[in-house]
């Protein structure tokens, strides 16, 4: 018989949370997960090219921001759901109370369907750490071929976005480039 042990879950945007399971557990749950599709969901996209044409060469600073929820949980399938957005804050003098609209903004929307082939239903806090550590990975792929291509497509540069690392030793998300990120794990 196994013992539960609680363990910190630190993953990216998430606070630390005590998520009771077994390694055994987590290793039955790996080994019973099955990616089926990756699906976007939502896409949007605007860029102001009045502003861009007015100073070509000025240099732009991105804000990154990723996370992640599980959607749906059935008897046999579960959807998580992953929001990317990228934002180039504008700048300039606008009335008082009112936001500068953004230069160029992308918010994407992505829901990965796994199945499972266990007879239990897994534990939500199981599920969480699946999607933090492991499915946010499987997904991340599509983001960055989409991102690139989205931002060809909009007559920018292609955007590249960095490879997302898990820190296995510290159980967190670490971004890998230098992007102004609030929550990020790119």
């Amino acid at each position: 018989m196994s013992t539960k042990k609680k363990r910190t879950d630190r993953t990216a945007g998430a606070k630390s949370r005590d998520v009771p399971f077994s390694p055994e557990e987590w290793q039955r749950l790996v080994s019973e997960m099955e990616l089926k599709a990756v699906v976007a969901d939502d896409v949007r996209c605007h860029v102001d090219r009045d502003h861009l044409r007015k100073d070509p060469g000025q240099k732009l600073s991105l804000e990154v921001s990723y996370g992640g929820e599980t959607a749906e949980v059935s008897e046999s399938e579960v959807l998580f759901r992953f929001t990317l957005e990228l934002v180039v804050p504008g700048k300039g003098e606008v009335p008082d109370g009112e936001e500068t609209p953004p230069v160029v903004f992308f918010g994407l929307v992505y829901t990965a369907l796994y199945s499972w082939a266990g007879s239990q239903k897994p534990s939500q806090g199981l599920l969480d750490s699946f999607r933090d550590r492991l499915a946010q990975l499987h997904v991340f792929p599509f983001v960055r071929a989409h991102v690139v291509d989205l931002t060809t497509r909009a007559g920018l540069p292609p955007l590249v976005l960095p490879l997302m690392k898990i820190d296995g030793n510290s159980e967190s998300s670490d971004e890998s480039a230098g992007s102004d990120s609030e929550g990020a794990s790119s």
